[in-house]
């Protein structure tokens, strides 16, 4: 995914769980590179609610403001660079758990506004130090791991 034309093309196919990942540009983004040996500078996950299912949701940690949800359409219009769509396979995800889309709501809905971990972000994935890690925040890739690991995907 490019740009909005294909958000809008592919966003019906888009469900709970489905990664979406950013390749940013600028600093920030060659700093993330860097650490984390990466092309990739920022992942979220797709949340669909029931009680607005034509909203594409992106539950994502960002710096300027720690874990929050939000249409995907204003994070894919703010955030230059490129994105792309990663699903996550219906079949797998159901033989695991066949309550898994329910889990991953409540789990990243239960952690909105929570704090980014800076340190955690950059000391853990280039470094691997885990004690740098803050229990009570989260960076975009460990909030994603831990919603799915909570909802039996890991």
């Amino acid at each position: 995914m490019v740009g909005m034309s294909y958000y809008k093309q592919y966003r019906h196919q888009m469900q709970t769980g489905d990664f979406i990942v950013f390749a940013g540009t600028g600093f920030c983004a060659w700093r993330i590179r860097w650490h984390t040996r990466s092309i990739y500078t920022h992942v979220g996950m797709v949340l669909r609610l029931s009680d607005a299912p034509e909203v594409v949701l992106l539950s994502h940690a960002r710096p300027s403001a720690g874990v929050a949800v939000e249409p995907l359409s204003l994070v894919l219009a703010k955030t230059p660079g490129r994105a792309g769509w990663v699903p996550l396979s219906e079949a797998y995800a159901t033989a695991q758990n066949p309550g898994y889309r329910a889990s991953l709501i409540t789990e990243a809905l239960a952690h909105q506004r929570e704090s980014y971990d800076w340190a955690g972000a950059f000391a853990h994935n280039r470094y691997h130090w885990p004690f740098w890690q803050d229990p009570r925040a989260r960076y975009c890739s460990e909030h994603v791991a831990l919603c799915r690991r909570a909802a039996g995907l890991y």
